[in-house]
Parts: C-alpha cells; sequence; structure tokens
C-alpha cells in the first residue's frame, strides 16, 4: 500500500508542484507586463503633457505675432494717414497762399506798385510788432 501511494502520490505531487509553478511564473510573467505596461502608459502620458505644453507655446507664440502685426497695421495706417491729412492741408494753404500771392502781384504793373507792395507788408510788420 505504501508503495501504491508512493507510486501514484508521488506522480500527484510533481504534477502539483508543476501546476503551482506554472501559476507562479504566469502571475510573474503578468506582473512584468502589467509594470511594463504602466512605465508604457506613464511615458504616452508625459509625452502628451510635452506636446499640449508645445503646442500652447506655438499658440502663444503665434497669438504675440498676430497682436505684433494688427499693431504695425494701425501703426503704419495711422501714420499714412497722417501723412495724407498733411499733404491735403499743405496742398489747400499752397493753393491759398498761391492765390493770395497772384492776386496781389498781379495788380503790379511798375517799379512803384512793387514799392507799394512792399511797403503794405512793412506795414504789416510793423503793425504785428
Amino acid at each position: 500500500m505504501n508503495n501504491l501511494l508512493i507510486s501514484f502520490g508521488l506522480p500527484i505531487i510533481t504534477g502539483l508542484l508543476s501546476f503551482l509553478a506554472a501559476i507562479y511564473t504566469s502571475k510573474k510573467n503578468y506582473q512584468a507586463k502589467t509594470n511594463e505596461l504602466a512605465v508604457k502608459i506613464k511615458e504616452l502620458d508625459q509625452k502628451l503633457i510635452e506636446q499640449a505644453s508645445n503646442h500652447k507655446h506655438e499658440l502663444e507664440r503665434m497669438k504675440q505675432s498676430h497682436e505684433h502685426q494688427l499693431e504695425m497695421i494701425n501703426v503704419t495706417s495711422k501714420v499714412e494717414q497722417d501723412s495724407n491729412m498733411q499733404n491735403a492741408i499743405t496742398g489747400i494753404l499752397a493753393n491759398s497762399f498761391g492765390n493770395v500771392l497772384e492776386n496781389a502781384m498781379g495788380d503790379i504793373q511798375s517799379v512803384e506798385d512793387l514799392q507799394d507792395f512792399a511797403d503794405k507788408f512793412k506795414t504789416t510788420d510793423n503793425l504785428s510788432e
């Protein structure tokens, strides 16, 4: 009976130990894969955070560039508007002053008329002093 017990018991114990070893190995492999996947997930999360940060910086840079372009357009527009206004005023003054001189000088026929014209300006200068 001991022999029978040993002949059946030994293979059962060996099989049970092999089964337990297989379960242990399987559990270790599963744990290793789980740890490996956890590391990969952390790496992917880190890459995602870096990309989000890069996109945020890129958007901020683009926003600043756009604001700068708008400022430059506004400044250019203002300068152009001021220049056009100054040209218009200069043109109006030149035409007005030219017409005044033309009318005043149109009456001058002789040297005496020119002297009278000069005297008018001298009189005006004396009054302003």
